[in-house]
């Protein structure tokens, strides 16, 4: 039988098999032995695909004189208890009427010894925290167990942890941009891999989620997206957030709501927000900046919570970005903390433009300084702070070049490092009245040699190799689609609430 030619040498030569039946791939073969007026039966389960057999069950001994009917067994499989199951039928003792299971063999409690080729539980976690997040939702349903282990935390922990330092990083992006359809504006967005988006952005604009309500993508953080809605009333606007992991679909509840009065905000002093992680604490955290006139209040709402708590009071400052930049535990936008209410843009120093930077594990803030080489002439437009793998990035035009700086050890002024100065011509965008609009980087290869632009005034993609001042490819994207933004992202099974 051809079943059975998984089966160790020296089991065959003392074979005495018979096969009781089989249940998701795995089959109980039962031997048995005659002494006397006894008849002892015991079992054992194998996987023909991965040839792993126990050893033998406990025994199960039978008086002959006792049974005038066949008495029954039979191999099944329990879902509720994930548990694979023996069964015995006793004909009760020559009363032919009645049937009683009398004996019930549980596969999963079978001691170490007993079960030996089997793979132990810490070793089947270890493997599955490598498996793709795709692959384990597929395979949860063949197992009650590993469906709870992947949501259900109170089961382990550390398992969502785990598969998280074991995924893949700086290899896929989650590309956000808003696209104009039937009258209508939505936020889509695509993860990933990032060879793909460098070698086929086009493709990957057209195959996305788009999001079927408003909503504002406020950040990403190791798989988690974080969503902001917002109803505009008369006097006041508030806003919530909910999370929502793209690799698992499960999206969270909406948080409770924040109210801002609009006579409480006047320009520049604008109310911003920022999504970020505190592993410290493991809490997935948005943080909201009271920015007022005089004072600014921090308010923090941790993942799951029930209200938003206020955190921190400083200084207000006119502010330059709305969403923060979350790098190494803390959230970044750009600000003028020494300017005044009544500053213009083209009168700013260099020197006025620094980094406010909020502490998401010590709840404390502080500043960070420009690049010592920026321009000491403000550009026209505002540059942009943005996370570029993993590390603070800033983008601005000088002159007739786009000039891109990145940070490659966060909070060290000195770390500054020139990542990108070219000029618009090189880049084939054409400059006729003033500056175009500043390109927004997506994307730079591992090798940091060649990065991924999307351009608004041409309305294409350029694939830029910094190395050899070249252009590797260009592609048109439909004008309808705008606001183009990446995110670092991690295919993780990160719960959007808390259980």
């Amino acid at each position: 039988m051809e079943i059975l030619s998984w089966l160790p040498v020296k089991d065959l030569l003392r074979f005495n098999y018979a096969i009781l039946g089989a249940c998701n791939g795995l089959v109980c073969l039962q031997d048995s032995c005659i002494e006397d007026k006894f008849k002892e039966y015991w079992f054992r389960i194998g996987n023909p695909t991965t040839r792993v057999m126990t050893k033998d069950s406990p025994y199960i001994r039978l008086n002959l004189n006792d049974y005038k009917h066949p008495f029954m067994f039979g191999f099944g499989y329990d879902e509720w208890n994930d548990t694979y199951q023996v069964v015995l039928l006793d004909n009760n003792k020559n009363q032919s009427q009645k049937l009683e299971v009398i004996c019930v063999h549980l596969i999963t409690s079978m001691s170490s010894s007993q079960c030996s080729p089997v793979v132990p539980q810490e070793l089947m976690v270890e493997i599955l925290s490598r498996v793709p997040v795709k692959d384990l939702m597929r395979l949860r349903c063949i197992s009650k167990w590993l469906n709870t282990l992947v949501f259900d935390p109170t089961l382990d922990p550390t398992f969502v942890k785990l598969h998280l330092q074991k995924s893949s990083k700086n290899t896929h992006i989650l590309l956000t941009f808003r696209d104009y359809e039937n009258d209508e504006s939505r936020y889509c967005a695509a993860p990933c891999s990032l060879q793909n988006l460098l070698h086929n952005p086009s493709s990957t604009v057209d195959v996305c989620h788009r999001f079927n309500h408003d909503y504002t993508i406020l950040g990403v953080c190791n798989g988690l997206v974080c969503l902001q809605d917002s109803y505009r009333g008369d006097e006041f606007e508030e806003y919530w957030v909910r999370f929502w992991n793209p690799s698992t679909r499960l999206m969270g509840e909406d948080s409770p709501h924040i109210r801002i009065r609009f006579g409480d905000h006047n320009y520049p002093y604008l109310f911003m927000f920022g999504f970020g992680y505190d592993d410290w604490s493991d809490r997935y955290q948005v943080v909201f900046l009271d920015n007022k006139l005089q004072k600014m209040e921090v308010r923090v709402y941790y993942l799951g919570d029930s209200c938003w708590r206020n955190t921190l009071t400083c200084d207000a400052f006119p502010a330059l970005s709305v969403h923060g930049a979350y790098v190494c535990g803390h959230l970044n936008w750009l600000a003028l903390p020494k300017c005044g209410p009544g500053y213009r843009w083209g009168t700013v120093t260099i020197n006025e433009l620094e980094i406010f930077s909020y502490d998401l594990k010590n709840e404390k803030c502080s500043y960070l300084s420009m690049p010592d080489g920026l321009s000491e002439v403000p550009p026209p437009d505002v540059p942009v702070l943005e996370v570029l793998k993993g590390c603070l990035c800033l983008s601005h035009h000088q002159g007739t070049c786009f000039v891109v700086w990145i940070m490659r050890k966060f909070g060290v002024a000195k770390s500054w490092t020139l990542l990108l100065n070219v000029s618009y011509e090189d880049l084939h965008i054409r400059v006729l009245h003033g500056l175009p609009a500043l390109p927004v980087i997506l994307c730079l290869s591992q090798n940091d040699d060649v990065m991924l632009l999307a351009s608004y005034d041409s309305a294409e993609f350029i694939l830029y190799n910094k190395k050899d001042n070249s252009i590797d490819g260009r592609e048109l994207f439909n004008d309808d689609k705008f606001f183009f933004c990446s995110y670092d992202f991690v295919q993780s099974l990160v719960l959007p609430y808390r259980n």
